[in-house]
């Protein structure tokens, strides 16, 4: 509840004027406050994702159902719209079911989910001209700073927090 009052703090600020700096990680709630901001820059090192909804009993941890996972990757859909992050990739961050590949498609690359790519028309298909497995089942995204840049999600990586000012003038 905490982390979604601060997404929602963030969300009431103007999205160009917010950044989001992981120092160290932003794993689980952090890496949902981290999509709430209008930028995210990371510290070189770092690490982003695993977001999957968890309980804690007297056994350890145990993954929360699909009516929990729902709306939290609603969120994390809604976030990465509205601060450009591949959406696809976002929601993978909560399920560990979701397959996400990089099609390659008339020279851009798109992030999709095995049922989307199956749903590909055959006209689609033949316009792909390579696809690799980026999340696999079972697994939750969680990126490096390089990774995250890549994909999109970061807009730089940095030493420290001057390094970021700097690079910002």
């Amino acid at each position: 509840d905490s982390a979604l009052e601060i997404v929602g703090t963030l969300l009431s600020v103007s999205k160009n004027k917010t950044i989001a700096f992981v120092k160290t990680k932003a794993i689980s709630a952090g890496a949902l406050i981290s999509l709430a901001s209008g930028r995210l820059v990371m510290r070189k090192n770092t690490t982003i994702g695993d977001c999957a909804p968890i309980t804690y009993s007297k056994e350890g941890p145990k993954a929360l159902g699909e009516k929990f996972q729902s709306p939290l990757r609603a969120k994390f859909r809604a976030l990465a719209k509205r601060n450009g992050y591949p959406e696809t990739l976002a929601e993978s961050m909560v399920t560990g079911e979701m397959v996400v590949y990089a099609v390659e498609m008339d020279g851009k690359t798109v992030y999709m989910d095995s049922q989307a790519f199956d749903d590909l028309s055959q006209a689609e298909k033949e316009r792909v001209s390579s696809k690799k497995t980026v999340v696999g089942k079972g697994e939750l995204l969680t990126m490096n700073d390089s990774e995250a840049l890549g994909f999109g999600f970061s807009s730089m990586s940095v030493d420290n927090i001057d390094e970021m000012l700097q690079r910002m003038e």
